[in-house]
């Protein structure tokens, strides 16, 4: 049996009201605000973080997450590219896709991911597609990131010897993983290279498994 949704466009709670957010730190990334609110005669505080005030309103992409495919050249096997990248929340590696934030002037979403791609990685994608902008993590930040897919041919000239471009801050190892038995594959270099795996990565591959088991 098919589940349905209550339909609406409401914007406000049926149980909470919320008051003005107080802007509580601001940083060089991110903002920490803390908003009151009361629910059964009881009054709360919802601390959030962010680059911008919490708010119902729609906001542009404000990063993304970059899902770059090939084909290798080598095995004709579909691959994915995904990095090693180290964290300071976690203190140790994260495998994750390629992502960047939005510049100040991007208004398309499929050049910050070509962008960002080449800069992370070196290599030079084509063909970007971009998704329905989602929210990161909306129970803690206004963050908003578009997935951009993007192909890489690897018989390019310009991809044969990729050199990255990397902030002085970052720590990025790329690796080209086979798409088949991903699930597998990521959970086995987590536990060889002691490595966090990212929920958007992860979760991608759990997609993927889950459409080869049910035959979707």
């Amino acid at each position: 049996m098919e589940a349905t949704a209550e339909k609406s466009t409401e914007k406000e709670s049926r149980k909470l009201q919320l008051k003005e957010p107080t802007l509580v730190h601001e940083g060089k990334w991110l903002n920490y605000y803390n908003v009151p609110f009361t629910s059964e005669n009881k009054e709360g505080l919802w601390e959030v973080v962010g680059r911008i005030p919490p708010t119902s309103e729609k906001i542009k992409y404000s990063g993304v997450i970059v899902i770059p495919t090939a084909v290798d050249p080598e095995t004709n096997e579909k691959i994915v590219l995904i990095e090693k990248i180290y964290r300071v929340p976690i203190q140790k590696y994260s495998l994750e896709f390629p992502a960047g934030m939005r510049d100040k002037d991007d208004d398309d979403p499929c050049a910050t991911a070509l962008r960002e791609l080449k800069e992370e990685t070196g290599y030079t994608g084509q063909n970007p597609k971009a998704n329905l902008d989602v929210k990161t993590d909306p129970w803690k930040s206004m963050g908003t990131h578009c997935h951009v897919e993007v192909e890489v041919d690897l018989t390019l000239e310009e991809n044969k010897n990729p050199k990255q471009d990397l902030e002085f801050e970052e720590d990025i190892t790329t690796m080209w993983v086979k798409i088949d038995g991903l699930k597998e594959t990521l959970e086995n270099l987590a536990q060889e290279m002691d490595c966090d795996l990212d929920q958007r990565l992860y979760s991608w591959a759990l997609g993927i498994g889950f459409v080869k088991n049910f035959g979707i």
